[in-house]
């Protein structure tokens, strides 16, 4: 071996970084590391907490391998050397999910879980196909063949998803899948969440100091401006009256039109939350059978009833056994997806 390669001539060479702590007088304290080369690259050594880290500078010149030395004492001297946690991808994406399940709506929840499942496959318990939450899991389902099988991003460590990766991934999504704008920053905000988690419930360091969460140097697309056309009054005088033999049907179409309501806020409504004293419709969070919902916004609000819809909901006369004020032909809550 040359003596430009060997690790204790060049660590003879090294500089000790000598730092006064306290007033003058005081001891001062050696920081040591040590440089040698593999194959031309230089490499350093130092101990951190008791235990020797070797690792890569990525440099042939040895006077930018002695720069980063120096720095590297300097932040060991003061406690501040980075270092990045190694904490296992399955585990760290399983409690991420458990936390979407008690944070947010079924829905959201449900959409998230979605888009994890895509970026990652079912490497844990909460991805595996199924509904989302449902703990016996009493709902059967056909089994689902695994669209981007073999296209997942494959990593044993958070650590090792990198912003290449993910910009890679999306890019080739978009190429080959045809997806929008709007569906690659989805994507790219629930991974942005799931960093944002780890960060702070499981202490994560980025390996890249630039970015404490990868999620920030992945690029965001453009979304191009919705065309929202909205029905004038002959139009929605058309659509009521094409709707007059169907009580709750019409009822339904037209609490949306005047009131303004989500699709889903409207099949949750129950006959407490009709108003007709006050002229109001309560769109808030209810238990009902056992089941919790609230408003997508988390917020409970009132809306208005107009007198359109005032004497259009006046005349509706729903069953009074069903505690839904629009039941389905079965007597139990619409499912959003079925009445769209």
């Amino acid at each position: 071996m040359s003596s430009a390669r060997n690790p204790i001539e060049i660590a003879s060479r090294a500089v000790s970084v000598k730092l006064e702590f306290g007033p003058i007088g005081s001891e001062t304290e050696t920081v040591m590391a040590y440089l040698y080369q593999r194959k031309q690259t230089y490499w350093i050594g130092y101990y951190l907490d008791g235990k020797l880290v070797q690792k890569s500078l990525r440099t042939t010149n040895e006077r930018v391998a002695v720069s980063k030395k120096r720095r590297i004492e300097y932040e060991l001297a003061l406690g501040d050397l980075h270092v990045a946690s190694k904490l296992p991808l399955p585990a760290i994406v399983q409690a991420f999910c458990q936390h979407l399940v008690a944070t947010r709506t079924f829905k959201s929840c449900k959409n998230d879980l979605s888009r994890l499942r895509v970026f990652f496959g079912p490497i844990c318990e909460a991805l595996e196909p199924g509904v989302p939450g449902n703990k016996d899991r009493k709902v059967k389902s056909k089994p689902r063949s695994d669209k981007y099988a073999g296209r997942h991003v494959r990593a044993q460590l958070l650590e090792d998803i990198t912003p290449q990766m993910i910009n890679r991934f999306i890019a080739a999504r978009v190429e080959h899948d045809g997806w929008s704008a709007k569906t690659a920053n989805l994507m790219r905000q629930v991974l942005q969440s799931l960093f944002n988690y780890a960060i702070k419930h499981h202490g994560f360091r980025s390996r890249d100091r630039r970015y404490p969460n990868p999620v920030a140097a992945v690029e965001r697309r453009r979304e191009s401006s919705h065309h929202i056309r909205f029905l004038d009054m002959e139009e929605i005088d058309q659509q009521l009256q094409i709707l007059k033999d169907y009580p709750v049907i019409h009822a339904m179409v037209a609490t949306y039109i005047y009131a303004g309501i989500r699709r889903e806020e409207g099949v949750w409504l129950t006959h407490k939350d009709i108003d007709f004293e006050r002229r109001l419709i309560r769109v808030r969070a209810k238990t009902v059978n056992g089941e919790f919902w609230q408003p997508k916004t988390k917020r409970d609000r009132v809306v208005p009833m107009s007198d359109v819809l005032f004497d259009i909901l006046s005349s509706y006369k729903p069953t009074a056994k069903c505690i839904w004020f629009f039941p389905s032909p079965t007597g139990k809550r619409w499912n959003p997806d079925n009445f769209s």
